[in-house]
């Protein structure tokens, strides 16, 4: 099982919030599908308030940022669209089952502990792994637990949040100005 993706680009990440309507994510997606934009991978999240809802596209070519905001905008589910915040924290997070015996196990939990990971269930000969990080943290972390056998493998793409309020407008109320004009979700 192949482990590496490539080498990772600087990423470029697409952030938007939309009312969570019936249709409101397909509208999303067909949006980005028929105008075939570079789209390396889309992650939904939920956010702290029910009646709306947040994905994050990491986009692979950071020149389509502005055209994808532009368009993504027009929708009348969508709330708000950032794109690459510069000040943005990125992880990516990931689930993994890996061979390992009661006699590796001395050594695997060194490597978990070195990237940060978590062994969440131990059982006959398996273990199952809890790890976040940037991609290439990731890649890595999976690369070091290769030789005991990885068994499967569950990773999300790019989820990012900006460090401060990311959001410059408003667009229909439903979030309450920050101080410093940006969309606060809370």
């Amino acid at each position: 099982m192949p482990v590496r993706r490539g080498a990772h680009m600087p990423e470029s990440t697409l952030s938007v919030v939309y009312e969570q309507k019936v249709g409101a994510v397909d509208r999303i997606l067909s949006l980005l599908r028929r105008r075939g934009y570079p789209v390396g991978g889309i992650t939904l999240e939920r956010t702290h308030r029910p009646e709306l809802g947040r994905m994050t596209v990491s986009v692979t070519q950071p020149e389509a940022l502005d055209q994808m905001e532009k368009h993504l905008s027009k929708l009348t589910d969508v709330i708000a669209v950032g794109g690459n915040q510069e000040n943005a924290v990125r992880r990516e997070y990931a689930l993994g089952r890996i061979g390992c015996s009661a006699r590796q196990r001395v050594e695997v939990v060194p490597i978990l502990d070195a990237f940060h990971a978590h062994a969440l269930s131990f059982t006959e000969g398996h273990l199952v792994v809890e790890a976040t990080g940037t991609g290439e943290h990731l890649d890595a972390l999976f690369s070091a637990l290769a030789p005991y056998g990885i068994e499967d493998l569950a990773r999300t793409s790019t989820i990012a949040v900006s460090r401060t309020p990311a959001f410059a407008g408003n667009r229909r109320g439903t979030e309450t100005q920050s101080d410093n004009g940006g969309v606060d979700l809370g």
